[in-house]
């Protein structure tokens, strides 16, 4: 909802995850999260709004298990496009995740997200995204574990269909509750065709290498993606 004046804007939103696996190994992990959230943005400055935001989610496994959750977040940040080069978000806030069971101990810390992108010529653009918040384990034993990482990209516009991409990231993946923190990271090549304004395609090599404190969780990975995108 958006005032007359242009200045005010409030914004709800929803959205349903679900996550199913197929081997009883893991189907622990299987869950269904729901989150809702409301933004609250005022327009100070012609190109610049400030905003605060509150996120609920429930989080609920299909196993009963103890690691049923619900995460409140807060938020507060700005959005700005300063110039027709760059533009750009930047949040921070705090997560409190509550468990259902007594016998996990509640976890809480400072959240963090970034977007930004700065065309640094009509064809190039530098993008550097950077963020810091909790995932639902993939490891028995452990109740959660939290993110930090930054993302960089740089985006070369070839002709006005063919255009290309180079990414790097780095992560650091911290497990509450057991001895474990990994440093994963990797490099991410792609190319794009894009024969119509509304259709394109994408074909990209990513190298990725997980370095634990744990060396039974090192592991490198080589994934190549081809992904057809059709927007309306």
């Amino acid at each position: 909802y958006e005032t007359r004046s242009q200045k005010l804007k409030l914004q709800l939103d929803y959205s349903n995850y679900n996550l199913n696996y197929k081997d009883d190994p893991v189907g622990y992990r299987s869950r269904t999260d729901n989150a809702f959230g409301a933004s609250v943005f005022y327009q100070f400055w012609p190109k610049t709004a400030l905003f605060a935001e509150y996120d609920l989610a429930l989080i609920e496994f299909d196993s009963g298990s103890l690691y049923d959750n619900t995460e409140h977040r807060y938020f507060g940040g700005v959005i700005w496009e300063v110039t027709a080069k760059t533009r750009g978000q930047f949040k921070v806030g705090f997560t409190d995740k509550n468990f259902d069971s007594s016998s996990i101990t509640d976890q809480e810390d400072f959240s963090l997200e970034v977007q930004t992108q700065h065309n640094l010529t009509p064809k190039r653009a530098l993008q550097i995204n950077a963020y810091r918040r909790f995932h639902e384990s993939d490891l028995a034993g452990a109740s959660s574990f939290l993110s930090t990482g930054i993302d960089v990209g740089v985006l070369q516009r070839f002709t006005e269909k063919w255009s290309g991409t180079l990414n790097l990231f780095y992560e650091i993946n911290d497990y509450n509750e057991v001895n474990r923190e990994d440093d994963y990271y990797g490099i991410i090549p792609a190319i794009r065709f894009k024969p119509k304004k509304w259709l394109f395609f994408d074909l990209g090599y990513g190298h990725y290498n997980n370095d634990s404190n744990d060396a039974t969780y090192d592991y490198e990975t080589n994934q190549i993606l081809l992904r057809a995108t059709a927007t309306m």
